[in-house]
């Protein structure tokens, strides 16, 4: 709700997960999105620049995350209503060049987005 009014520091949740997604979150609707190296590299560089680093590469965890091996992590930025975890991924998978619209906010609209850029590729 304080993004609605505050802008606030942005977070890294990073996940690490023992299974395939669809079997850690059997509930979750799961989009494969196939990428050629090169695009992978493009995303893993898009990712590893969001993280706020400072002068070290080894970046501490400001805590515990959500789920079980999760943590939280410094990222650039800030997270606003217009710029949340939703647009993140919408600008990462058009950093590694999926034609997808970045002007978004609901969770149902990036599965949504991210599903129609991979049909039309």
């Amino acid at each position: 709700l304080s993004a609605a009014f505050v802008e606030t520091p942005a977070v890294m949740h990073l996940v690490g997960m023992p299974a395939p997604p669809s079997r850690y979150f059997p509930e979750a609707e799961i989009v494969d999105v196939p990428l050629d190296a090169d695009s992978f590299r493009k995303l893993l560089i898009h990712i590893s620049a969001s993280f706020a680093r400072g002068q070290g590469e080894r970046l501490p965890a400001l805590g515990p995350g959500l789920y079980r091996q999760s943590w939280f992590y410094d990222a650039l930025g800030t997270f606003t209503l217009s710029n949340t975890c939703n647009t993140w991924v919408a600008h990462a998978f058009a950093a590694a060049g999926l034609e997808i619209d970045t002007d978004l906010s609901r969770a149902s609209t990036v599965t949504e987005r991210v599903r129609e850029a991979v049909a039309s590729r």
